[in-house]
């Protein structure tokens, strides 16, 4: 069996042969399942969600290796909490970030799911509102 950062790997492998279409139907997924969050990205007038997406999955899969909160995660936490961004919301997009995940990788069963929440669980812990 392999073990869950094995499984979040090859997972994310397989994802990024079409990860310009993944980061895509991700961000649609979370602005789809709330009107708050499609505001709070008009509002705040963001460029590139999509891209932004991309690098919030990248400083959290960071963060959950590390074990430590990177400045550059600091200050990703900073503007959401500015944004007045919710612990709903963030459970909202770990879901639409699952959802996405279960278009695009053809291998995806319940234990990548698991893997994905786990590797994700730390990074979304520290962004929460404590």
């Amino acid at each position: 069996m392999q073990s869950t950062p094995q499984l979040f790997n090859d997972s994310w492998d397989r994802i990024q042969t079409n990860n310009k279409q993944f980061i895509s139907c991700f961000y649609h997924y979370l602005i789809a399942n709330s009107e708050e969050i499609t505001q709070i990205f008009v509002n705040s007038k963001i460029q590139e969600p999509e891209k932004l997406l991309h690098t919030s999955i990248l400083y959290i899969v960071t963060f959950s290796t590390a074990k430590l909160p990177e400045k550059s995660l600091q200050r990703v936490k900073t503007i959401h909490e500015k944004l007045n961004i919710s612990d709903d919301h963030f459970n909202l997009w770990m879901e639409s970030l699952i959802c996405a995940v279960k278009v695009w990788d053809p291998k995806f069963s319940p234990e990548v799911e698991t893997a994905w929440l786990k590797t994700f669980k730390l990074g979304l812990d520290f962004m929460k509102k404590a």
